[in-house]
C-alpha cells in the first residue's frame, strides 16, 4: 500500500509541475562577486538504490570533503543504503519542493521533471545533471518531446556523465552539456589479491524489473554456457526483489559487499541495451575482474574492445555467450584484459573529477538570478506584521519570482481537544489575474480565530461543545452535495470519524475510513485516524504498521482543511504503540536532518555544558528540550562538582568520559576541549561575543518588528547612535547608527532596508552620519575588526577582515549546531535576556555630564581620532559613498549628511588637515550628487554640559541636536 501511496503522490506532483511548465521561462543570470565558500543543493526525486543516485551521493560527499557546504533535498526519508555525510532535508510530498530549497549558490536538478520548479525558485543558478534516461535512447511521444524540449531550454547549465550522452543531448535539444565522468571509490573497489579457487562465477548487476538492463538476456547467456559443458555459477546483484530469481541473488548489498563479489567473480557481464556511462563494468575492472559488455553507448566512454574488455552488439545473446567462453578458455586474453582494465579504472579518480566539478560549480556561483521586482500583487490579508523577518524575505522573493496567480497560506482557525485545525486562506492575488493560472501554497502558518471562509469552523465549535450528533447531522447534509472524489470529502470524513471515536463507534469509523481511503490514499490524517481506530479495537500491530505511511508521506497539505499538528499526534500514538516516531515533518527535518539513528529514526541529541559561570543557567535555558537533553554540566575547577543546576548534575573533568554525549556547549576555554572533535563543540560564549551585540540587534529588531510606513533612516557611528533621537524627527525614523560602524556597513544596511523593508516606497529621508575621519575608517581593518563578524549573518560579508574564511567557518558551524541544539528564537531570547541591564547601563551613561577626567583626556582622544592616514581606505570609502548616493538617487531620496558636535576641548585639538580633506571630498561629491550637509562639529550651540564625554552627546545634547536637525529637514 505504501508504494501505491508514493506512486500517487509522485504522479500528483508531476501533474502539478507540468501545469506550471506552461509559465516557465529560461533562467536569466547576471554576474556577481565570486565566493570562496559556496553552498550547493542537490534536489533528488527518489532515494531508491540505483547507479544514478549513487553518483549523486558520491558527488555530495566528495564535495563536502573538499570543504564545500552541500545539502540534499528530497521528499523521501534519508536512505540507509549509502553513507550520506551532508545535510539532508526531507520535505512533505504534497508541497512544492522548490519552496524549501535553502539559500544557496548553486541548485542541481537531478531529473528532468525537477528543472522548472528549481528554476522557478529563483534562488540560484540551476544546473541540470543529466545521467541518461529513456528519453535519450528511445522514441518518446510528441507530447513528451515538446515537454522535454521546453525543460531542457530552462536551466543556465547542463552537465552529464559522458561525451556520447552530451552529443545526444546536443542533437535532440540543441544544448551541449559539460561532461564530468563517473569515477570510483578506490578504497572500496580495489584489485583482488589472487584468483578465487573453486567454481568460476559470472557476475551481473541490474534489476529484471527494468528491461533495458538486459538481465533476461544474461540469464539465457548463462544457460547457453552451462549447456555447452562449462562449470560457471551465476551471481546476480539487484537493487530490489527479482521478478524471477535465478542463481545466487544479492538484493541491495552494501558497497563493500559488491566489491567483494566482483573480486570473487571470474567475469563480469553486462547486457544493457543502453547506458549513459555504466559504472559497474568499471568497478569490476578496478577489482581485477575482466568484463564482457554490450555496445550500450555510454560504456564505450572507457571500454575498448580486445584491450580492456570484450564488446558485443546489444541483444546479441549468442555473441555475449561466445565472448564469455573465449575468456573461460584463453588465459593470456584474460590476463591482458585484467591488467588493462585495472589501468583504465585507475584513470577515473574521484579526486580529479570532483576537483574539476567544484571549479565548475564555483564558476556557476559567480552568477545570480536576475529578478525583476514585481509589484503587481494585491495583499488580501493585511497582517504582514505577524511574519518573521525570514518569512517576509521569503514572501517578497516569492512575489518577485513566482508565475502563480494566487498565493495561499495555512491559517489555524481553532484548536479542539489538542487538534490544530488548519484551513487555506488567500494571501496574495495577482492584479493581472489569470483564470488558468496556478495557485501557490506557502507553509507560513498564522492564526485567525475569526476566519470566515471555512464551513468547518462551525463543525469545530460544535465538536468543542461535545455536540457530536449535531456535527454528524451537519456533515450529512454537506456530504449529500459532495462527490466522493472531491478533496472536500475526506475533510468531512475526518470530522465524522472524530465524532464516531468520541461516541466509541469504532466499527463504524473503521468501515468509513477504509472505504474512503480506497479513493483518497494520499490523505495522511485519515491513515492516522485509522491507526487510532485500530488501536482502539485492539489491533496494535496493524496500527503500528500504518504509522509508517505518515512517516514517509507527511501531512495532508493537498486538502483544503487539515490537521496542523499531525506530526505531534502521530508521535503520541507511536509512544502508545511503543515505536519510535521519525519526525519527518518539514519543521523537524530542517532542524534535525542528520540526527538519525539506525533505520533513520530521529532521536534527541545528548549535550554536555562545559563551564560553571554566570552564563551556565542561561546556556541551559537556550537549549531546546525538543531537540536535545543536557546530560551533565562540567566544572573544570571541581569546586561545584556534585551540585545540581536545573535538575542536572555538575561533574568534574575526570567524569566527562563516563557520559555519553553528541555535543558540548562551550562556556569557557580549556585544554581538554582542544583535544576533542571541534565539529562537536558549539562555542556559545564566542557566539554571544561575536554575533549578539545588544545595540546591533536592537537596531535590526526596530526594522524587522515594526515595518509600518518607515519614512526615514539614520546611519552612522556612535556619535549618531547616541546623538540623534528619532522620536523628535518628523515622521517614522529608524536609527541604525552604531558604534564603530563604517561607511561600508552603513551602505549595506541601507541597501538591505530599501530592498526588503520599503514595499510601499514610504522611505523618503536618509540621514547619513559622518565624522571628519569617516573616509579613513574601515571597521574590518581597525582595532575593532572582530566586530565585522557581527554583520555576517545578514550581509554574508566581513569586508576586508583578514580572518574572514575562518570566521565564516566558525559561524557556519555555530549556525548548524544552533539549529540542532538551541531554541529556534535564539536571537530573540538573547536580546530579551540582556535588554533590561543594557538599557539601564546605557541610560546611566548617556544621562551624565562630562567629567573632569574626560576633559583632561579630550586632547589625547582628538589627536588619536585625527591621526589617520590611509589613502587606500579613503579611495574605497569614496567609492562606497558614491554607491550609497547612487542607490538613494535611484530611489528618489535626497540625503542629509550630519556631522555631530563635539566638546570644544576635543575640537580644539582635532587635526585641521583631516577637516580640510573631509570638506574637499564633500565638495567633490556635491558636484555630482544632490544632498545637504549639516556640519555641527564646531557648533557653539552646545556646551560641556551637553556631552557625557568629549565627543558624545548626552541625552540633553541629543535632544537639542535632534530638534535642530528636524528644523533643517522641514525647510
Amino acid at each position: 500500500m505504501l508504494s501505491q501511496i508514493i506512486s500517487e503522490a509522485r504522479s500528483e506532483e508531476y501533474r502539478t509541475r507540468m501545469k506550471r511548465l506552461a509559465y516557465a521561462e529560461t533562467q536569466r543570470l547576471v554576474p556577481k562577486e565570486p565566493k570562496q565558500n559556496i553552498h550547493i543543493v542537490y534536489v533528488i526525486g527518489h532515494v531508491n538504490v540505483c547507479g544514478g543516485n549513487k553518483i549523486i551521493l558520491e558527488h555530495a560527499n566528495g564535495l563536502k570533503k573538499l570543504g564545500t557546504q552541500v545539502s540534499i533535498i528530497s521528499h523521501f526519508p534519508k536512505p540507509d543504503w549509502f553513507p550520506i555525510d551532508v545535510n539532508y532535508i526531507k520535505i512533505p510530498f504534497q508541497v512544492n519542493i522548490a519552496q524549501f530549497i535553502p539559500d544557496c549558490d548553486v541548485i542541481v536538478a537531478t531529473y528532468w521533471d525537477q528543472i522548472n520548479v528549481c528554476v522557478d525558485a529563483g534562488i540560484a543558478p540551476v544546473v541540470y545533471f543529466e545521467q541518461g534516461d529513456f528519453h535519450l535512447f528511445t522514441d518518446v511521444s510528441e507530447e513528451l518531446s515538446i515537454t522535454l524540449n521546453h525543460l531542457f531550454a530552462l536551466p543556465a547549465y547542463i552537465t552529464t556523465v559522458s561525451e556520447r550522452v552530451s552529443w545526444i543531448i546536443e542533437s535532440k535539444f540543441k544544448r551541449r552539456p559539460k561532461v564530468f565522468h563517473n569515477a570510483l571509490n578506490r578504497n572500496v573497489f580495489y584489485e583482488k589479491s589472487s584468483n578465487s579457487l573453486g567454481v568460476r562465477k559470472m557476475i551481473v548487476v541490474g534489476s529484471d524489473r527494468v528491461e533495458f538492463k538486459g538481465i533476461d538476456d544474461l540469464k539465457q547467456v548463462h544457460k547457453n554456457i552451462v549447456d555447452r559443458g562449462y562449470d560457471l555459477d551465476f551471481v546476480w546483484i539487484t537493487p530490489n526483489e527479482p521478478l524471477q530469481p535465478y542463481g545466487q541473488v544479492y538484493i541491495n548489498p552494501p558497497q563493500t559487499k559488491i566489491a567483494e563479489l566482483y573480486r570473487d567473480a571470474y567475469v563480469y557481464v553486462s547486457g544493457s541495451h543502453y547506458e549513459s556511462f555504466s559504472l559497474p563494468p568499471l568497478e569490476a575492472m578496478a577489482c581485477g575482474t575482466p568484463v564482457v559488455v554490450t555496445d550500450s553507448n555510454g560504456v564505450m566512454e572507457y571500454a575498448v574492445n580486445e584491450h580492456n574488455s570484450l564488446v558485443t552488439n546489444v541483444r546479441d545473446i549468442q555473441g555475449i555467450t561466445d565472448q564469455v567462453i573465449r575468456l573461460l578458455n584463453d588465459e593470456e586474453l584474460y590476463k591482458k584484459l585484467k591488467k588493462n582494465g585495472i589501468d583504465t579504472a585507475n584513470s577515473f579518480s574521484w579526486d580529479t573529477i570532483l576537483s574539476e566539478l567544484l571549479c565548475f560549480y564555483k564558476s556557476v556561483s559567480a552568477h545570480k538570478v536576475q529578478i525583476q521586482e514585481n509589484n503587481e500583487w494585491d495583499i488580501i490579508c493585511e497582517d504582514k506584521d505577524q511574519l518573521s523577518n525570514e518569512e517576509l524575505l521569503y514572501i517578497n522573493h516569492l512575489l518577485d519570482t513566482t508565475k502563480a496567480s494566487e498565493i495561499w497560506r495555512p491559517v489555524e482557525y481553532s484548536t479542539v481537544q489538542g487538534i490544530s485545525n488548519i484551513s487555506w486562506e488567500l494571501f496574495y492575488k495577482r492584479r493581472d489575474y489569470l483564470e488558468k493560472g496556478f495557485p501557490e501554497k506557502v507553509l507560513i502558518k498564522s492564526k485567525n480565530p475569526n476566519l470566515t471562509n471555512t464551513k468547518y469552523k462551525t463543525v469545530a465549535a460544535l465538536f468543542e461543545h461535545k455536540k457530536y450528533v449535531e456535527v454528524l447531522r451537519f456533515l450529512k447534509d454537506v456530504l449529500s452535495v459532495t462527490s466522493k472524489e472531491s478533496i472536500e470529502y475526506p475533510v468531512c470524513i475526518r470530522w465524522i470519524t472524530l465524532c464516531y471515536m468520541e461516541l466509541e463507534m469504532y466499527s463504524n469509523a473503521f468501515e468509513l475510513l477504509t472505504s474512503t481511503l480506497e479513493i483518497h490514499k494520499m490523505n495522511m490524517e485519515l491513515w492516522y485516524l485509522l491507526s487510532r481506530v485500530l488501536y482502539g479495537l485492539g489491533a496494535r500491530d496493524r496500527a503500528a504498521a500504518i504509522c509508517e505511511y505518515f512517516l514517509t508521506i507527511d501531512n495532508s497539505y493537498f486538502y483544503p482543511d487539515y490537521i496542523g499538528n499531525l506530526n505531534e499526534l502521530v508521535g503520541e500514538l507511536c509512544s502508545k504503540l511503543n515505536i519510535e516516531n521519525k519526525e519527518s515533518s518539514l519543521e523537524a527535518s530542517l532542524l534535525q536532518t542528520d540526527n538519525k539513528g539506525q533505520g533513520g529514526v530521529s532521536r534527541k541529541y545528548k549535550v554536555i555544558i562545559f563551564g560553571v559561570n554566570t552564563l551556565t543557567e542561561f546556556a541551559y535555558l537556550l537549549t531546546d528540550p525538543n531537540k536535545c537533553t543536557v546530560e551533565a554540566i562540567v566544572d573544570s575547577s571541581g569546586q561545584y562538582a556534585g551540585r545540581i543546576i536545573r535538575n542536572t548534575k555538575v561533574i568534574g573533568l575526570n567524569e566527562i568520559n563516563s557520559f555519553e554525549y553528541d555535543y558540548i556547549v562551550k562556556l569557557e576555554a580549556n585544554s581538554l576541549l582542544s583535544s576533542l572533535d571541534a565539529s562537536k563543540i558549539i562555542d556559545l560564549v564566542g557566539a554571544l561575543n561575536n554575533y549578539y551585540l545588544y545595540e546591533y540587534h536592537k537596531n535590526i529588531n526596530s526594522i524587522t518588528e515594526n515595518q509600518n510606513d518607515i519614512t526615514g533612516i539614520v546611519t552612522g557611528i556612535s556619535y549618531h547612535e547616541v546623538g540623534i533621537n528619532t522620536e523628535l524627527l518628523g515622521g517614522n525614523y529608524k536609527n541604525m547608527a552604531l558604534s564603530s560602524q563604517d561607511l561600508f556597513y552603513d551602505y549595506k544596511i541601507a541597501e538591505w532596508i530599501l530592498d526588503y523593508f520599503n514595499p510601499n516606497k514610504t522611505i523618503s529621508n536618509f540621514i547619513i552620519g559622518l565624522s571628519y575621519y569617516s573616509f579613513h575608517f574601515d571597521l574590518s581593518l581597525s582595532i575593532y575588526k572582530d566586530r565585522s563578524r557581527m554583520y555576517y549573518p545578514i550581509f554574508q560579508t566581513m569586508h576586508n577582515y583578514h580572518e574572514e574564511k575562518k570566521a565564516q567557518q566558525d559561524y557556519d558551524q555555530f549556525e548548524t549546531l544552533s539549529k540542532k541544539l538551541l531554541l529556534d528564537d535564539l536571537t530573540i531570547k538573547v536580546f530579551e535576556a540582556f535588554k533590561e541591564s543594557k538599557e539601564e547601563e546605557n541610560t546611566i551613561l548617556r544621562s551624565r555630564e562630562m567629567s573632569s577626567d574626560d576633559k583632561l583626556h579630550a586632547a589625547v582622544l582628538a589627536e588619536k581620532d585625527s591621526n589617520k592616514n590611509y589613502p587606500k581606505t579613503v579611495e574605497e570609502n569614496k567609492a562606497i559613498l558614491k554607491k550609497y548616493l547612487d542607490m538613494l538617487q535611484k530611489n528618489k531620496i535626497t540625503p542629509v549628511f550630519v556631522v555631530c558636535p563635539v566638546a570644544k576641548c576635543y575640537s580644539d585639538a582635532f587635526s585641521p588637515k583631516l577637516e580640510r580633506e573631509f570638506h574637499s571630498i564633500i565638495k567633490e561629491m556635491k558636484e555630482e550628487y544632490d544632498f545637504k550637509l549639516l556640519d555641527y562639529f564646531r557648533s557653539r550651540n552646545f556646551e560641556e554640559k551637553d556631552f557625557y564625554d568629549a565627543s558624545h552627546l548626552n541625552i540633553n545634547g541629543r535632544d537639542k541636536l535632534s530638534r535642530m536637525i528636524d528644523k533643517e529637514l522641514c525647510r
